[in-house]
């Protein structure tokens, strides 16, 4: 990996003293330029690849942002490295769509490097992905009217994802903890329930005792079908796809939990 945690910090703070600077401009003028956050993103992707460029070459001296159309977004001559620059924010459906031009691929068996810059709304929180050689089956097919821009496979293509701000959760985990956190429980519940049976079946008549045996039978079979549902649940989430969190973050290091993100 050819930039660190640290270097990311730096070029996000300076896309904020940008961004800062970007948004007097337009108050200036009597605009909001959070109005169209689209808009947005695209006026900071020319900053986003200078400002990380600028930290790369802490490292690799002769690298560069490039900018032409066409051409890769950064390019690092001593590894023989090409990185496209991307920064993107929630859909309002609080969803994430990680994107690419189709015709990046072309050319490029070996895969293509991406920066992703996940932002906030108001440029204050953020997460910063880098995936190493991404290739096109890593991305699902063109979609009718996408104009080129394929979306990314997240379930497949974040093996190959660094993070190297915030976080990147897989939800499956997370329901998985829970039903077996709720299943270790109901096994409690169900070891204590019969162990009290059991201690008075020992001091019942036997008329009483018969009773008392098969409210046992009856209560292990309500547990153990309560138990398999538990279980079919987590046998569902283990067979599921990935399915991610990002976790925003401030450079303090305060984690936010913005956006869900679904890989479909």
């Amino acid at each position: 990996m050819y930039i660190s945690r640290n270097q990311t910090e730096n070029a996000v703070k300076n896309m904020q003293q940008f961004y800062s600077s970007l948004r007097k401009v337009y108050a200036d003028s009597g605009m909001n330029v959070e109005e169209d956050l689209g808009r947005r993103n695209i006026l900071m992707s020319g900053p986003q690849e200078y400002y990380f460029a600028e930290q790369i070459k802490s490292n690799f001296p002769n690298a560069y942002n490039n900018g032409k159309t066409g051409e890769p977004d950064i390019v690092i001559p001593e590894i023989s490295k090409n990185l496209e620059c991307k920064l993107t924010t929630r859909h309002r459906s609080g969803a994430l769509s990680f994107q690419s031009d189709s015709i990046t691929f072309e050319g490029n068996k070996d895969g293509v490097d991406f920066l992703y810059v996940v932002a906030d709304d108001y440029f204050e929180k953020f997460a910063v992905l880098h995936f190493e050689g991404l290739v096109r089956d890593d991305f699902h097919v063109e979609s009718p009217g996408a104009r080129g821009r394929v979306r990314m496979k997240k379930h497949v293509a974040m093996d190959k994802c660094n993070v190297l701000m915030g976080n990147v959760v897989d939800r499956r985990n997370e329901f998985i903890s829970q039903y077996e956190v709720e299943l270790n429980s109901v096994s409690q519940s169900r070891a204590e329930r019969i162990a009290s049976l059991n201690s008075r079946l020992t001091k019942e008549t036997p008329a009483k005792a018969n009773k008392t045996v098969k409210i046992i039978n009856r209560e292990l079979v309500r547990f153990s079908k309560k138990m398999n549902r538990i279980n079919e649940k987590i046998s569902l989430w283990k067979s599921k796809n990935p399915s991610y969190t990002v976790v925003l973050e401030n450079i303090d290091g305060d984690n936010i939990c913005q956006n869900s993100t679904y890989a479909a």
